[in-house]
């Protein structure tokens, strides 16, 4: 069992992890990560952003093991659409579109709220040629945040 203050060290560590991973010392933020997970194992957010930095580091398979443990210790609903949504993007740089998907919609059953499911899920539907499917994500997406639609105005503009 963890105590108060273990739990506030692993939130530290956890965020500077994030920090180094922001400026790009991935090896360092899975160092910090993995301090934060050796204090407390249950860390689904420590553990998704160690998952995150080791598909940087382009080691897909490690990053996908860590999604599915990341899984097995989310309780909330939030954190299983946030774990759902990453194992999809992590399947999109993989090119496995029908997996993506699924985790898309398992990220939106747990969240259906979670506009950047619903913009990442439109990414593979337009990377298929469903344009249908696609608008429809676009339309929610936006609805539900409409930052997105700077984004996608961006990226149709080739700036992303």
């Amino acid at each position: 069992m963890t105590t108060d203050n273990q739990s506030s060290r692993a939130d530290q560590l956890n965020m500077m992890g994030i920090a180094l991973l922001a400026a790009g010392k991935t090896q360092e933020a899975v160092q910090r990560f993995s301090e934060a997970l050796e204090i407390r194992q249950d860390h689904v957010i420590a553990r998704g952003n160690r998952a995150r930095a080791y598909q940087e580091m382009g080691d897909l398979i490690r990053a996908q093991s860590e999604f599915e443990i990341a899984l097995g210790f989310a309780r909330e609903a939030e954190d299983r659409a946030i774990v759902h949504n990453n194992t999809g993007l992590l399947f999109t740089v993989r090119g496995d579109d029908d997996r993506a998907i699924e985790e898309y919609d398992r990220a939106i059953q747990y969240d259906p709220d979670l506009a950047l499911a619903y913009y990442n899920r439109a990414n593979v539907h337009f990377r298929r040629g469903d344009q249908a499917a696609m608008m429809a994500d676009v339309r929610r997406a936006i609805a539900l945040d409409p930052s997105i639609e700077g984004m996608i105005f961006r990226i149709a503009q080739g700036e992303i």
